[in-house]
């Protein structure tokens, strides 16, 4: 498992909403850590566009 899925998120986005999404997801983002790279398109696109959910 990855660190705290906070540390790779802009400041205001909802991690208590994000993290639980990416969790069920078939990806495995964050159980394998694949969040943390710095090539993650999930990464990208939870900080392009979490601030919209919730």
């Amino acid at each position: 498992m990855m660190q705290d899925p906070a540390n790779y998120l802009f400041p205001g986005i909802p991690v208590g909403l994000i993290a639980p999404a990416l969790g069920a997801a078939p990806g495995q983002e964050l159980a394998s850590g694949k969040f943390g790279s710095p090539q993650s398109s999930s990464a990208l696109a939870v900080n392009g566009f979490g601030s919209f959910s919730g």
